[in-house]
């Protein structure tokens, strides 16, 4: 299986960063094809060495904040991940996993990977709380109020 992993800064110091790193080096152990895309945030004093030798690629991650009055020029500024597309399209995963923290980059990746035709999932991360997490603003429509008993895609073991 192709899986496209998208984070924030992976070059950079970071707990989603190395929970991302992990994957890829767990998803290539077991036979997968990995790609990482990330956005190119970079400070050398933040830096780390990434242990998974999966693909990298380097690309804008948009944000797509809403209009509001204070901001009306997002009228015609609607953000749009096109060289999100561009590497989903030329990298062509069977599903892409984006571990965005912020709320307001998701729905450009969203787009692109509909216009694609990838499916996307997200993985919600609610780290101390904060307001502007993916988690705050998708928990309430995306979790059901009773959780069923998953079951793991082939290849993959759920431990409890």
């Amino acid at each position: 299986m192709k899986l496209l992993l998208a984070v924030e800064a992976f070059r950079t110091l970071g707990g989603i960063q190395e929970i991302v790193d992990n994957l890829a080096a767990a998803y290539l152990r077991v036979g997968h094809r990995v790609a990482i895309v990330s956005n190119s945030y970079f400070r050398p004093e933040i830096a780390r060495e990434p242990r998974a030798l999966a693909d990298y690629f380097e690309v804008e991650l948009p944000s797509a904040k809403p209009l509001t009055w204070r901001h009306p020029e997002r009228l015609f500024s609607r953000a749009r991940a096109r060289q999100f597309l561009d590497c989903v399209r030329q990298w062509s995963p069977d599903v892409v996993n984006s571990h965005v923290f912020q709320w307001d980059k998701l729905p450009p990746l969203v787009a692109a990977c509909r216009r694609a035709r990838i499916p996307l999932v997200q993985t919600l991360y609610d780290p101390k709380g904060r307001e502007n997490s993916a988690f705050r603003r998708c928990a309430p429509c995306a979790m059901p109020r009773r959780w069923s008993r998953t079951r793991a895609p082939e290849g993959i073991t759920l431990r409890r």
